[in-house]
């Protein structure tokens, strides 16, 4: 049996929206610690659906094998990725990518 702790905003510790920093340190919650049990879905990844659980898996290799230059992710993978979950969830109309900027 395997387990993860997974890290969630405790809803006790603060008023109004939280927020954190995230160029530094600074955050308006406290995280808590949930133990949660881990499971195996290789050759179940059919069954679980973005309506049924809030993700899901495919099985659709990038062109993008690298990921060291960001004009090329930024430029060629996300749109990669746009195009799949247009292909894969039926109705979807705006894929919107969170971003990360790397630190030189």
């Amino acid at each position: 049996m395997t387990t993860a702790v997974f890290k969630h905003i405790n809803t006790d510790s603060y008023t109004g929206k939280p927020w954190t920093k995230v160029d530094g340190p600074g955050s308006s919650f406290e995280l808590s610690d949930h133990e949660r049990l881990i499971h195996n879905i290789r050759g179940k990844e059919k069954e679980f659906t973005t309506d049924n659980s809030g993700f899901a898996v495919y099985n659709d290799p990038a062109q993008e094998k690298s990921f060291t230059d960001d004009k090329s992710v930024r430029d060629g993978y996300y749109q990669e990725v746009e195009d799949m979950l247009k292909r894969q969830i039926p109705g979807i109309k705006k894929v919107s990518m969170p971003t990360i900027e790397h630190m030189p």
